[in-house]
């Protein structure tokens, strides 16, 4: 992730060479008693983005 992200904000989805702009529709980051912060985003991806959206993709915020 690079950037910075909050609800409601557009950023892209960035797999290859290919950019895919997604809208972030929640963001929450939940700090746990043993130190290990969770950050959890919904968003929402058209269905080509859906299909090849992998492990190690870059999301790119403004």
């Amino acid at each position: 992730m690079q950037g910075c992200i909050t609800t409601n904000s557009i950023a892209d989805l960035v797999h290859g060479s290919e950019h895919f702009p997604l809208h972030v529709k929640g963001v929450i980051l939940e700090l746990a008693k043993n130190q290990c912060n969770i950050l959890s985003l919904t968003f929402e991806l058209d269905q080509k983005a859906l299909a090849i959206a992998a492990v190690g993709d870059w999301l790119i915020c403004d």
